[in-house]
């Protein structure tokens, strides 16, 4: 999300980005624009009213639900409207790689959230595979998480080890056993 480059070419009080698959109705950018001035809010998040979403999307739309913002929608969202001085501030804070959108919900301020219906893809096919997934996962858990899931992957890490050096050791007992003539 090279949000550097939109911000250069944005020019208006609000920024939007949207996929060009089809699946957004072309309404939806007026629609946050509403929401944003009736709730005077600089953050307008579309939320999906039924979402199109593998296993995988589901899975982690709940765990961020639960381990970061509790605010995020758990069907997802791929669009937002940004007032122009909360897009320079994300734009800003961007580090490259890192969800732009938990970005925004980091910054803790007013979110605004309209609901809408996803409709299948009409152009070409998604381009997540595995590999993304599991580092777009990886990426946000460790980026955005303070001690919970940091602190996680340590153990699970330690464990992985201490698993590993106990198998490591098996043939060295099994030595000892028949060199002493041990019977179990």
């Amino acid at each position: 999300f090279p949000v550097t480059i939109r911000q250069s070419l944005a020019e208006g009080d609000y920024v939007s980005i949207m996929s060009a698959d089809g699946q957004e109705p072309s309404d939806l950018f007026i629609n946050l624009y509403k929401v944003a001035i009736e709730e005077d809010s600089s953050i307008v998040f579309a939320k999906r009213i039924n979402p199109l979403s593998s296993m995988f999307s589901r899975l982690y739309n709940k765990l961020v639900q639960c381990i970061l913002f509790a605010e995020f929608p758990l069907s997802g969202t791929d669009i937002f409207l940004l007032g122009r001085d909360v897009f320079k501030l994300v734009a800003s804070k961007k580090k490259s790689k890192i969800s732009v959108y938990l970005s925004v919900f980091e910054l803790n301020q007013k979110i605004s959230f309209f609901s809408y219906t996803q409709r299948r893809r009409m152009v070409g096919r998604s381009k997540w595979t595995l590999y993304k997934k599991t580092k777009l996962f990886m990426q946000t858990f460790l980026f955005f998480s303070k001690i919970f899931f940091p602190s996680i992957l340590v153990i699970i890490l330690m464990s992985m080890n201490f698993i590993n050096g106990i198998k490591s050791l098996a043939p060295a007992f099994l030595l000892i056993m028949y060199v002493f003539n041990i019977m179990v």
